[in-house]
């Protein structure tokens, strides 16, 4: 779970090393030719012409004013625009940019060391059907080997990743406070850059369609201690619930997410600078909470992919995963789901928990293995082991697990709105289940001991009661389903067996709830 938090595609939010690869190349060609030019007067014509000789000839630069100050050792730029020269699209623009603190030895020595870089109302564009930047003329002719910049300032900037017409990304309302130390490192096909110290003192930003706000504070990252810390973490649907379903065209999980006191023990670096794999000792929320929410109402995307087994959502991140350990300490997780003819959402929620993930490796067919203490509705405890596999093999999972005892009425949350039935009355004395999945086939057993079960039907709207509803009921209590399923004088008791398929449109999710459904349903069902 908290891999899918942590890749929100963080490479689109500060995003597109190569168009910020050449406005650090212009700051350090600008000063540069700065330092050269300064005795002999420096003039807007000249500036521009650094600036268009920096970029090559694939790309235009306009400048409305530039001003040097030496004794500030500062350059500041306002109404520049660089753009493509045979389309004429747009590629960056800020209205002002300012350089401030510049280290005078570090110009001589490959390398930008700045007190302040600020933008103020600026756009990052990266269109992956434009033209590609040459790396041997904007990158290693530049021959950046290394970027200090203490304060770091982005105010008001919108960053747009057009990949093609099916997939745009643009956030917008952008304001960064941070400061970095990284080095670049070229090679003869490509280049890399790897961070020596990240710090975020807060980022925030509203995406394009105005469904998402998302912000965090206190990030800080520092490769000689080998530790990542953030301070809080917030993704936010703008206007809540309804203004979120109100904006979606398609059927698509909202999700409302909070995270504080997050730490990364023992960060390798080098692992995924090499060779493509995020690896760590461990991850530790120490404060987690998560709403989803789906509204069934909305028509489901058209030509949707078949989905995807927990493996293979892993497998195409495009990098691996080792962490000994990721932990939760205080997880809250709340389901919600509205029906096709629900008037609300109905809600489960599972709070208060503690969880442990153990060897999670995506190169390994060893599997990782989760244990976590939760209280189902806030109320009774459940237990539960999972066993689960994350290589590029058949995936396989096992499970164990065991709920306290347990009003059944404390289901209505869920159950009035979603199934329009209300739980009278009933009591779980001992639940335990165990299982296996085999591909996209589950299969095991659950042991439920219940008595005093008493449902009735009724309208999702206003929980009230008519005929039809009454009817449903009679043959749902006299027909349908087992009031109990206690021990008998032997002191045995019903089994439910739990055999299910995966649908090919089902999310994994689903498909494990579904997995746990087939075998209540087969206890509670008369055979």
């Amino acid at each position: 779970m908290c891999i899918i938090v942590l890749t929100i595609d963080t490479r689109n939010l500060i995003v597109m090393k190569r168009t910020l690869i050449i406005i650090f190349s212009v700051v350090l060609l600008l000063l540069t030719g700065s330092l050269i030019w300064l005795r002999y007067g420096v003039d807007q014509d000249h500036i521009q012409s650094i600036l268009s000789n920096a970029v090559g000839p694939e790309y235009t630069v306009e400048l409305q004013s530039a001003r040097i100050s030496p004794l500030k050792r500062a350059v500041k730029l306002d109404g520049l625009t660089i753009s493509s020269t045979t389309d004429n699209n747009l590629i960056f623009e800020a209205d002002t940019l300012n350089v401030s603190g510049i280290g005078l030895r570090s110009l001589f020595g490959n390398s930008i060391s700045l007190s302040v870089l600020e933008m103020k109302n600026f756009t990052l564009v990266q269109s992956d059907s434009g033209i590609e930047i040459e790396e041997e003329e904007s990158v290693r002719g530049a021959s950046i080997q290394r970027i200090n910049i203490r304060k770091l300032d982005f105010v008001d900037g919108t960053v747009k990743v057009q990949k093609d017409e099916s997939k745009n990304y643009i956030l917008n309302e952008l304001f960064v406070q941070a400061s970095i130390d990284i080095r670049i490192v070229s090679g003869e096909e490509s280049y890399n850059v790897s961070y020596n110290r990240l710090n975020v003192d807060s980022l925030d930003v509203l995406f394009s369609d105005d469904r998402y706000r998302f912000s965090l504070a206190g990030f800080n990252f520092t490769r000689k201690y080998e530790r990542l810390t953030l301070s809080s973490l917030k993704l936010i649907p703008v206007g809540g619930y309804e203004q979120f379903m109100r904006a979606s065209p398609y059927r698509v999980d909202m999700v409302d997410l909070e995270i504080e006191d997050f730490t990364v023990y023992g960060v390798v670096p080098s692992a995924f600078e090499q060779d493509s794999i995020i690896k760590a000792d461990s991850l530790v929320f120490g404060y987690f909470d998560i709403h989803v929410a789906k509204n069934k109402q909305l028509p489901g995307k058209p030509k949707q992919d078949n989905k995807k087994l927990l493996n293979e959502i892993i497998q195409d991140l495009g990098y691996g995963l080792e962490f000994e350990l990721i932990s939760f300490r205080n997880a809250h997780i709340r389901y919600s789901e509205q029906d096709t003819d629900g008037v609300r959402p109905g809600t489960v929620s599972f709070m208060n928990s503690a969880i442990r993930i153990r060897e999670v490796n995506s190169n390994s067919r060893s599997p990782a293995v989760l244990t976590a203490v939760t209280y189902l509705q806030d109320h009774s405890e459940l237990n539960t082991e999972l066993r689960f596999t994350l290589d590029d093999e058949p995936f396989r999972m096992s499970g164990t697990g065991k709920l306290n005892p347990f009003d059944l009425t404390l289901l209505n949350s869920i159950f009035k709105d979603m199934e329009g039935i209300k739980i009278e009355s009933g009591s779980v004395h001992e639940l335990t289940f165990e299982f296996e999945m085999a591909g996209n086939v589950s299969s095991g057993y659950i042991h439920l001991l219940y008595d005093n079960l008493k449902i009735r039907f009724v309208d999702k709207d206003d929980y009230s009661r008519n005929l039809k509803l009454s009817i449903r009921t009679f043959f749902a209590k006299n027909f349908a389903l087992l009031s109990e399923n206690m021990p008998d004088e032997n002191g045995t008791a019903r089994i439910g067996k739990i055999d299910h398929e995966q649908e090919p449109d089902d999310a994994f999710s689903k498909y494990l709830w579904q997995t746990l459904r087939s075998g209540i349903l087969d206890v509670l069902l008369r055979s």
